[in-house]
């Protein structure tokens, strides 16, 4: 059993509305701006306890994210095939939702391929 791994030290992943919720309340108590030395400290405040814990972030420009984010792509149109996902020929909710999800990080494998040059640090 692999060991929880600690705080990431590098990125920190918010969902967007909450990171949206946080951007108007750091507005809202510094209504006439904020010195940017100040912004951090302030963020942390704003942002305890907000972040999504169990997010990955993977660069596309990571030579290896490619074919993980195409493996990924292709793991969730497999699933497709083998679950029963369809209606009367026609994929259901769940089925177009992971289709879209599907079709989300296939673009982003393509993405990679073009991009990718670096080796993660």
């Amino acid at each position: 059993m692999a060991e929880k791994a600690g705080k990431n030290e590098k990125y920190i992943v918010f969902k967007r509305a909450d990171w949206d919720q946080m951007m108007v309340r750091i507005t809202q108590l510094c209504p006439g701006g904020i010195a940017p030395a100040a912004l951090g400290p302030l963020m942390a405040l704003e942002a305890n306890g907000s972040e999504v814990e169990d997010a990955v972030v993977i660069r596309r420009q990571d030579v290896f994210s490619p074919g993980m984010l195409a493996a990924y792509a292709h793991s969730i149109q497999i699933a497709l095939k083998v679950a029963s996902l369809h209606e009367f020929g026609e994929l259901n909710e769940v089925g177009r939702r992971l289709s879209a999800i599907a079709d989300y990080f296939h673009e982003q494998s393509e993405l990679a391929y073009a991009e990718s040059y670096k080796i993660p640090d």
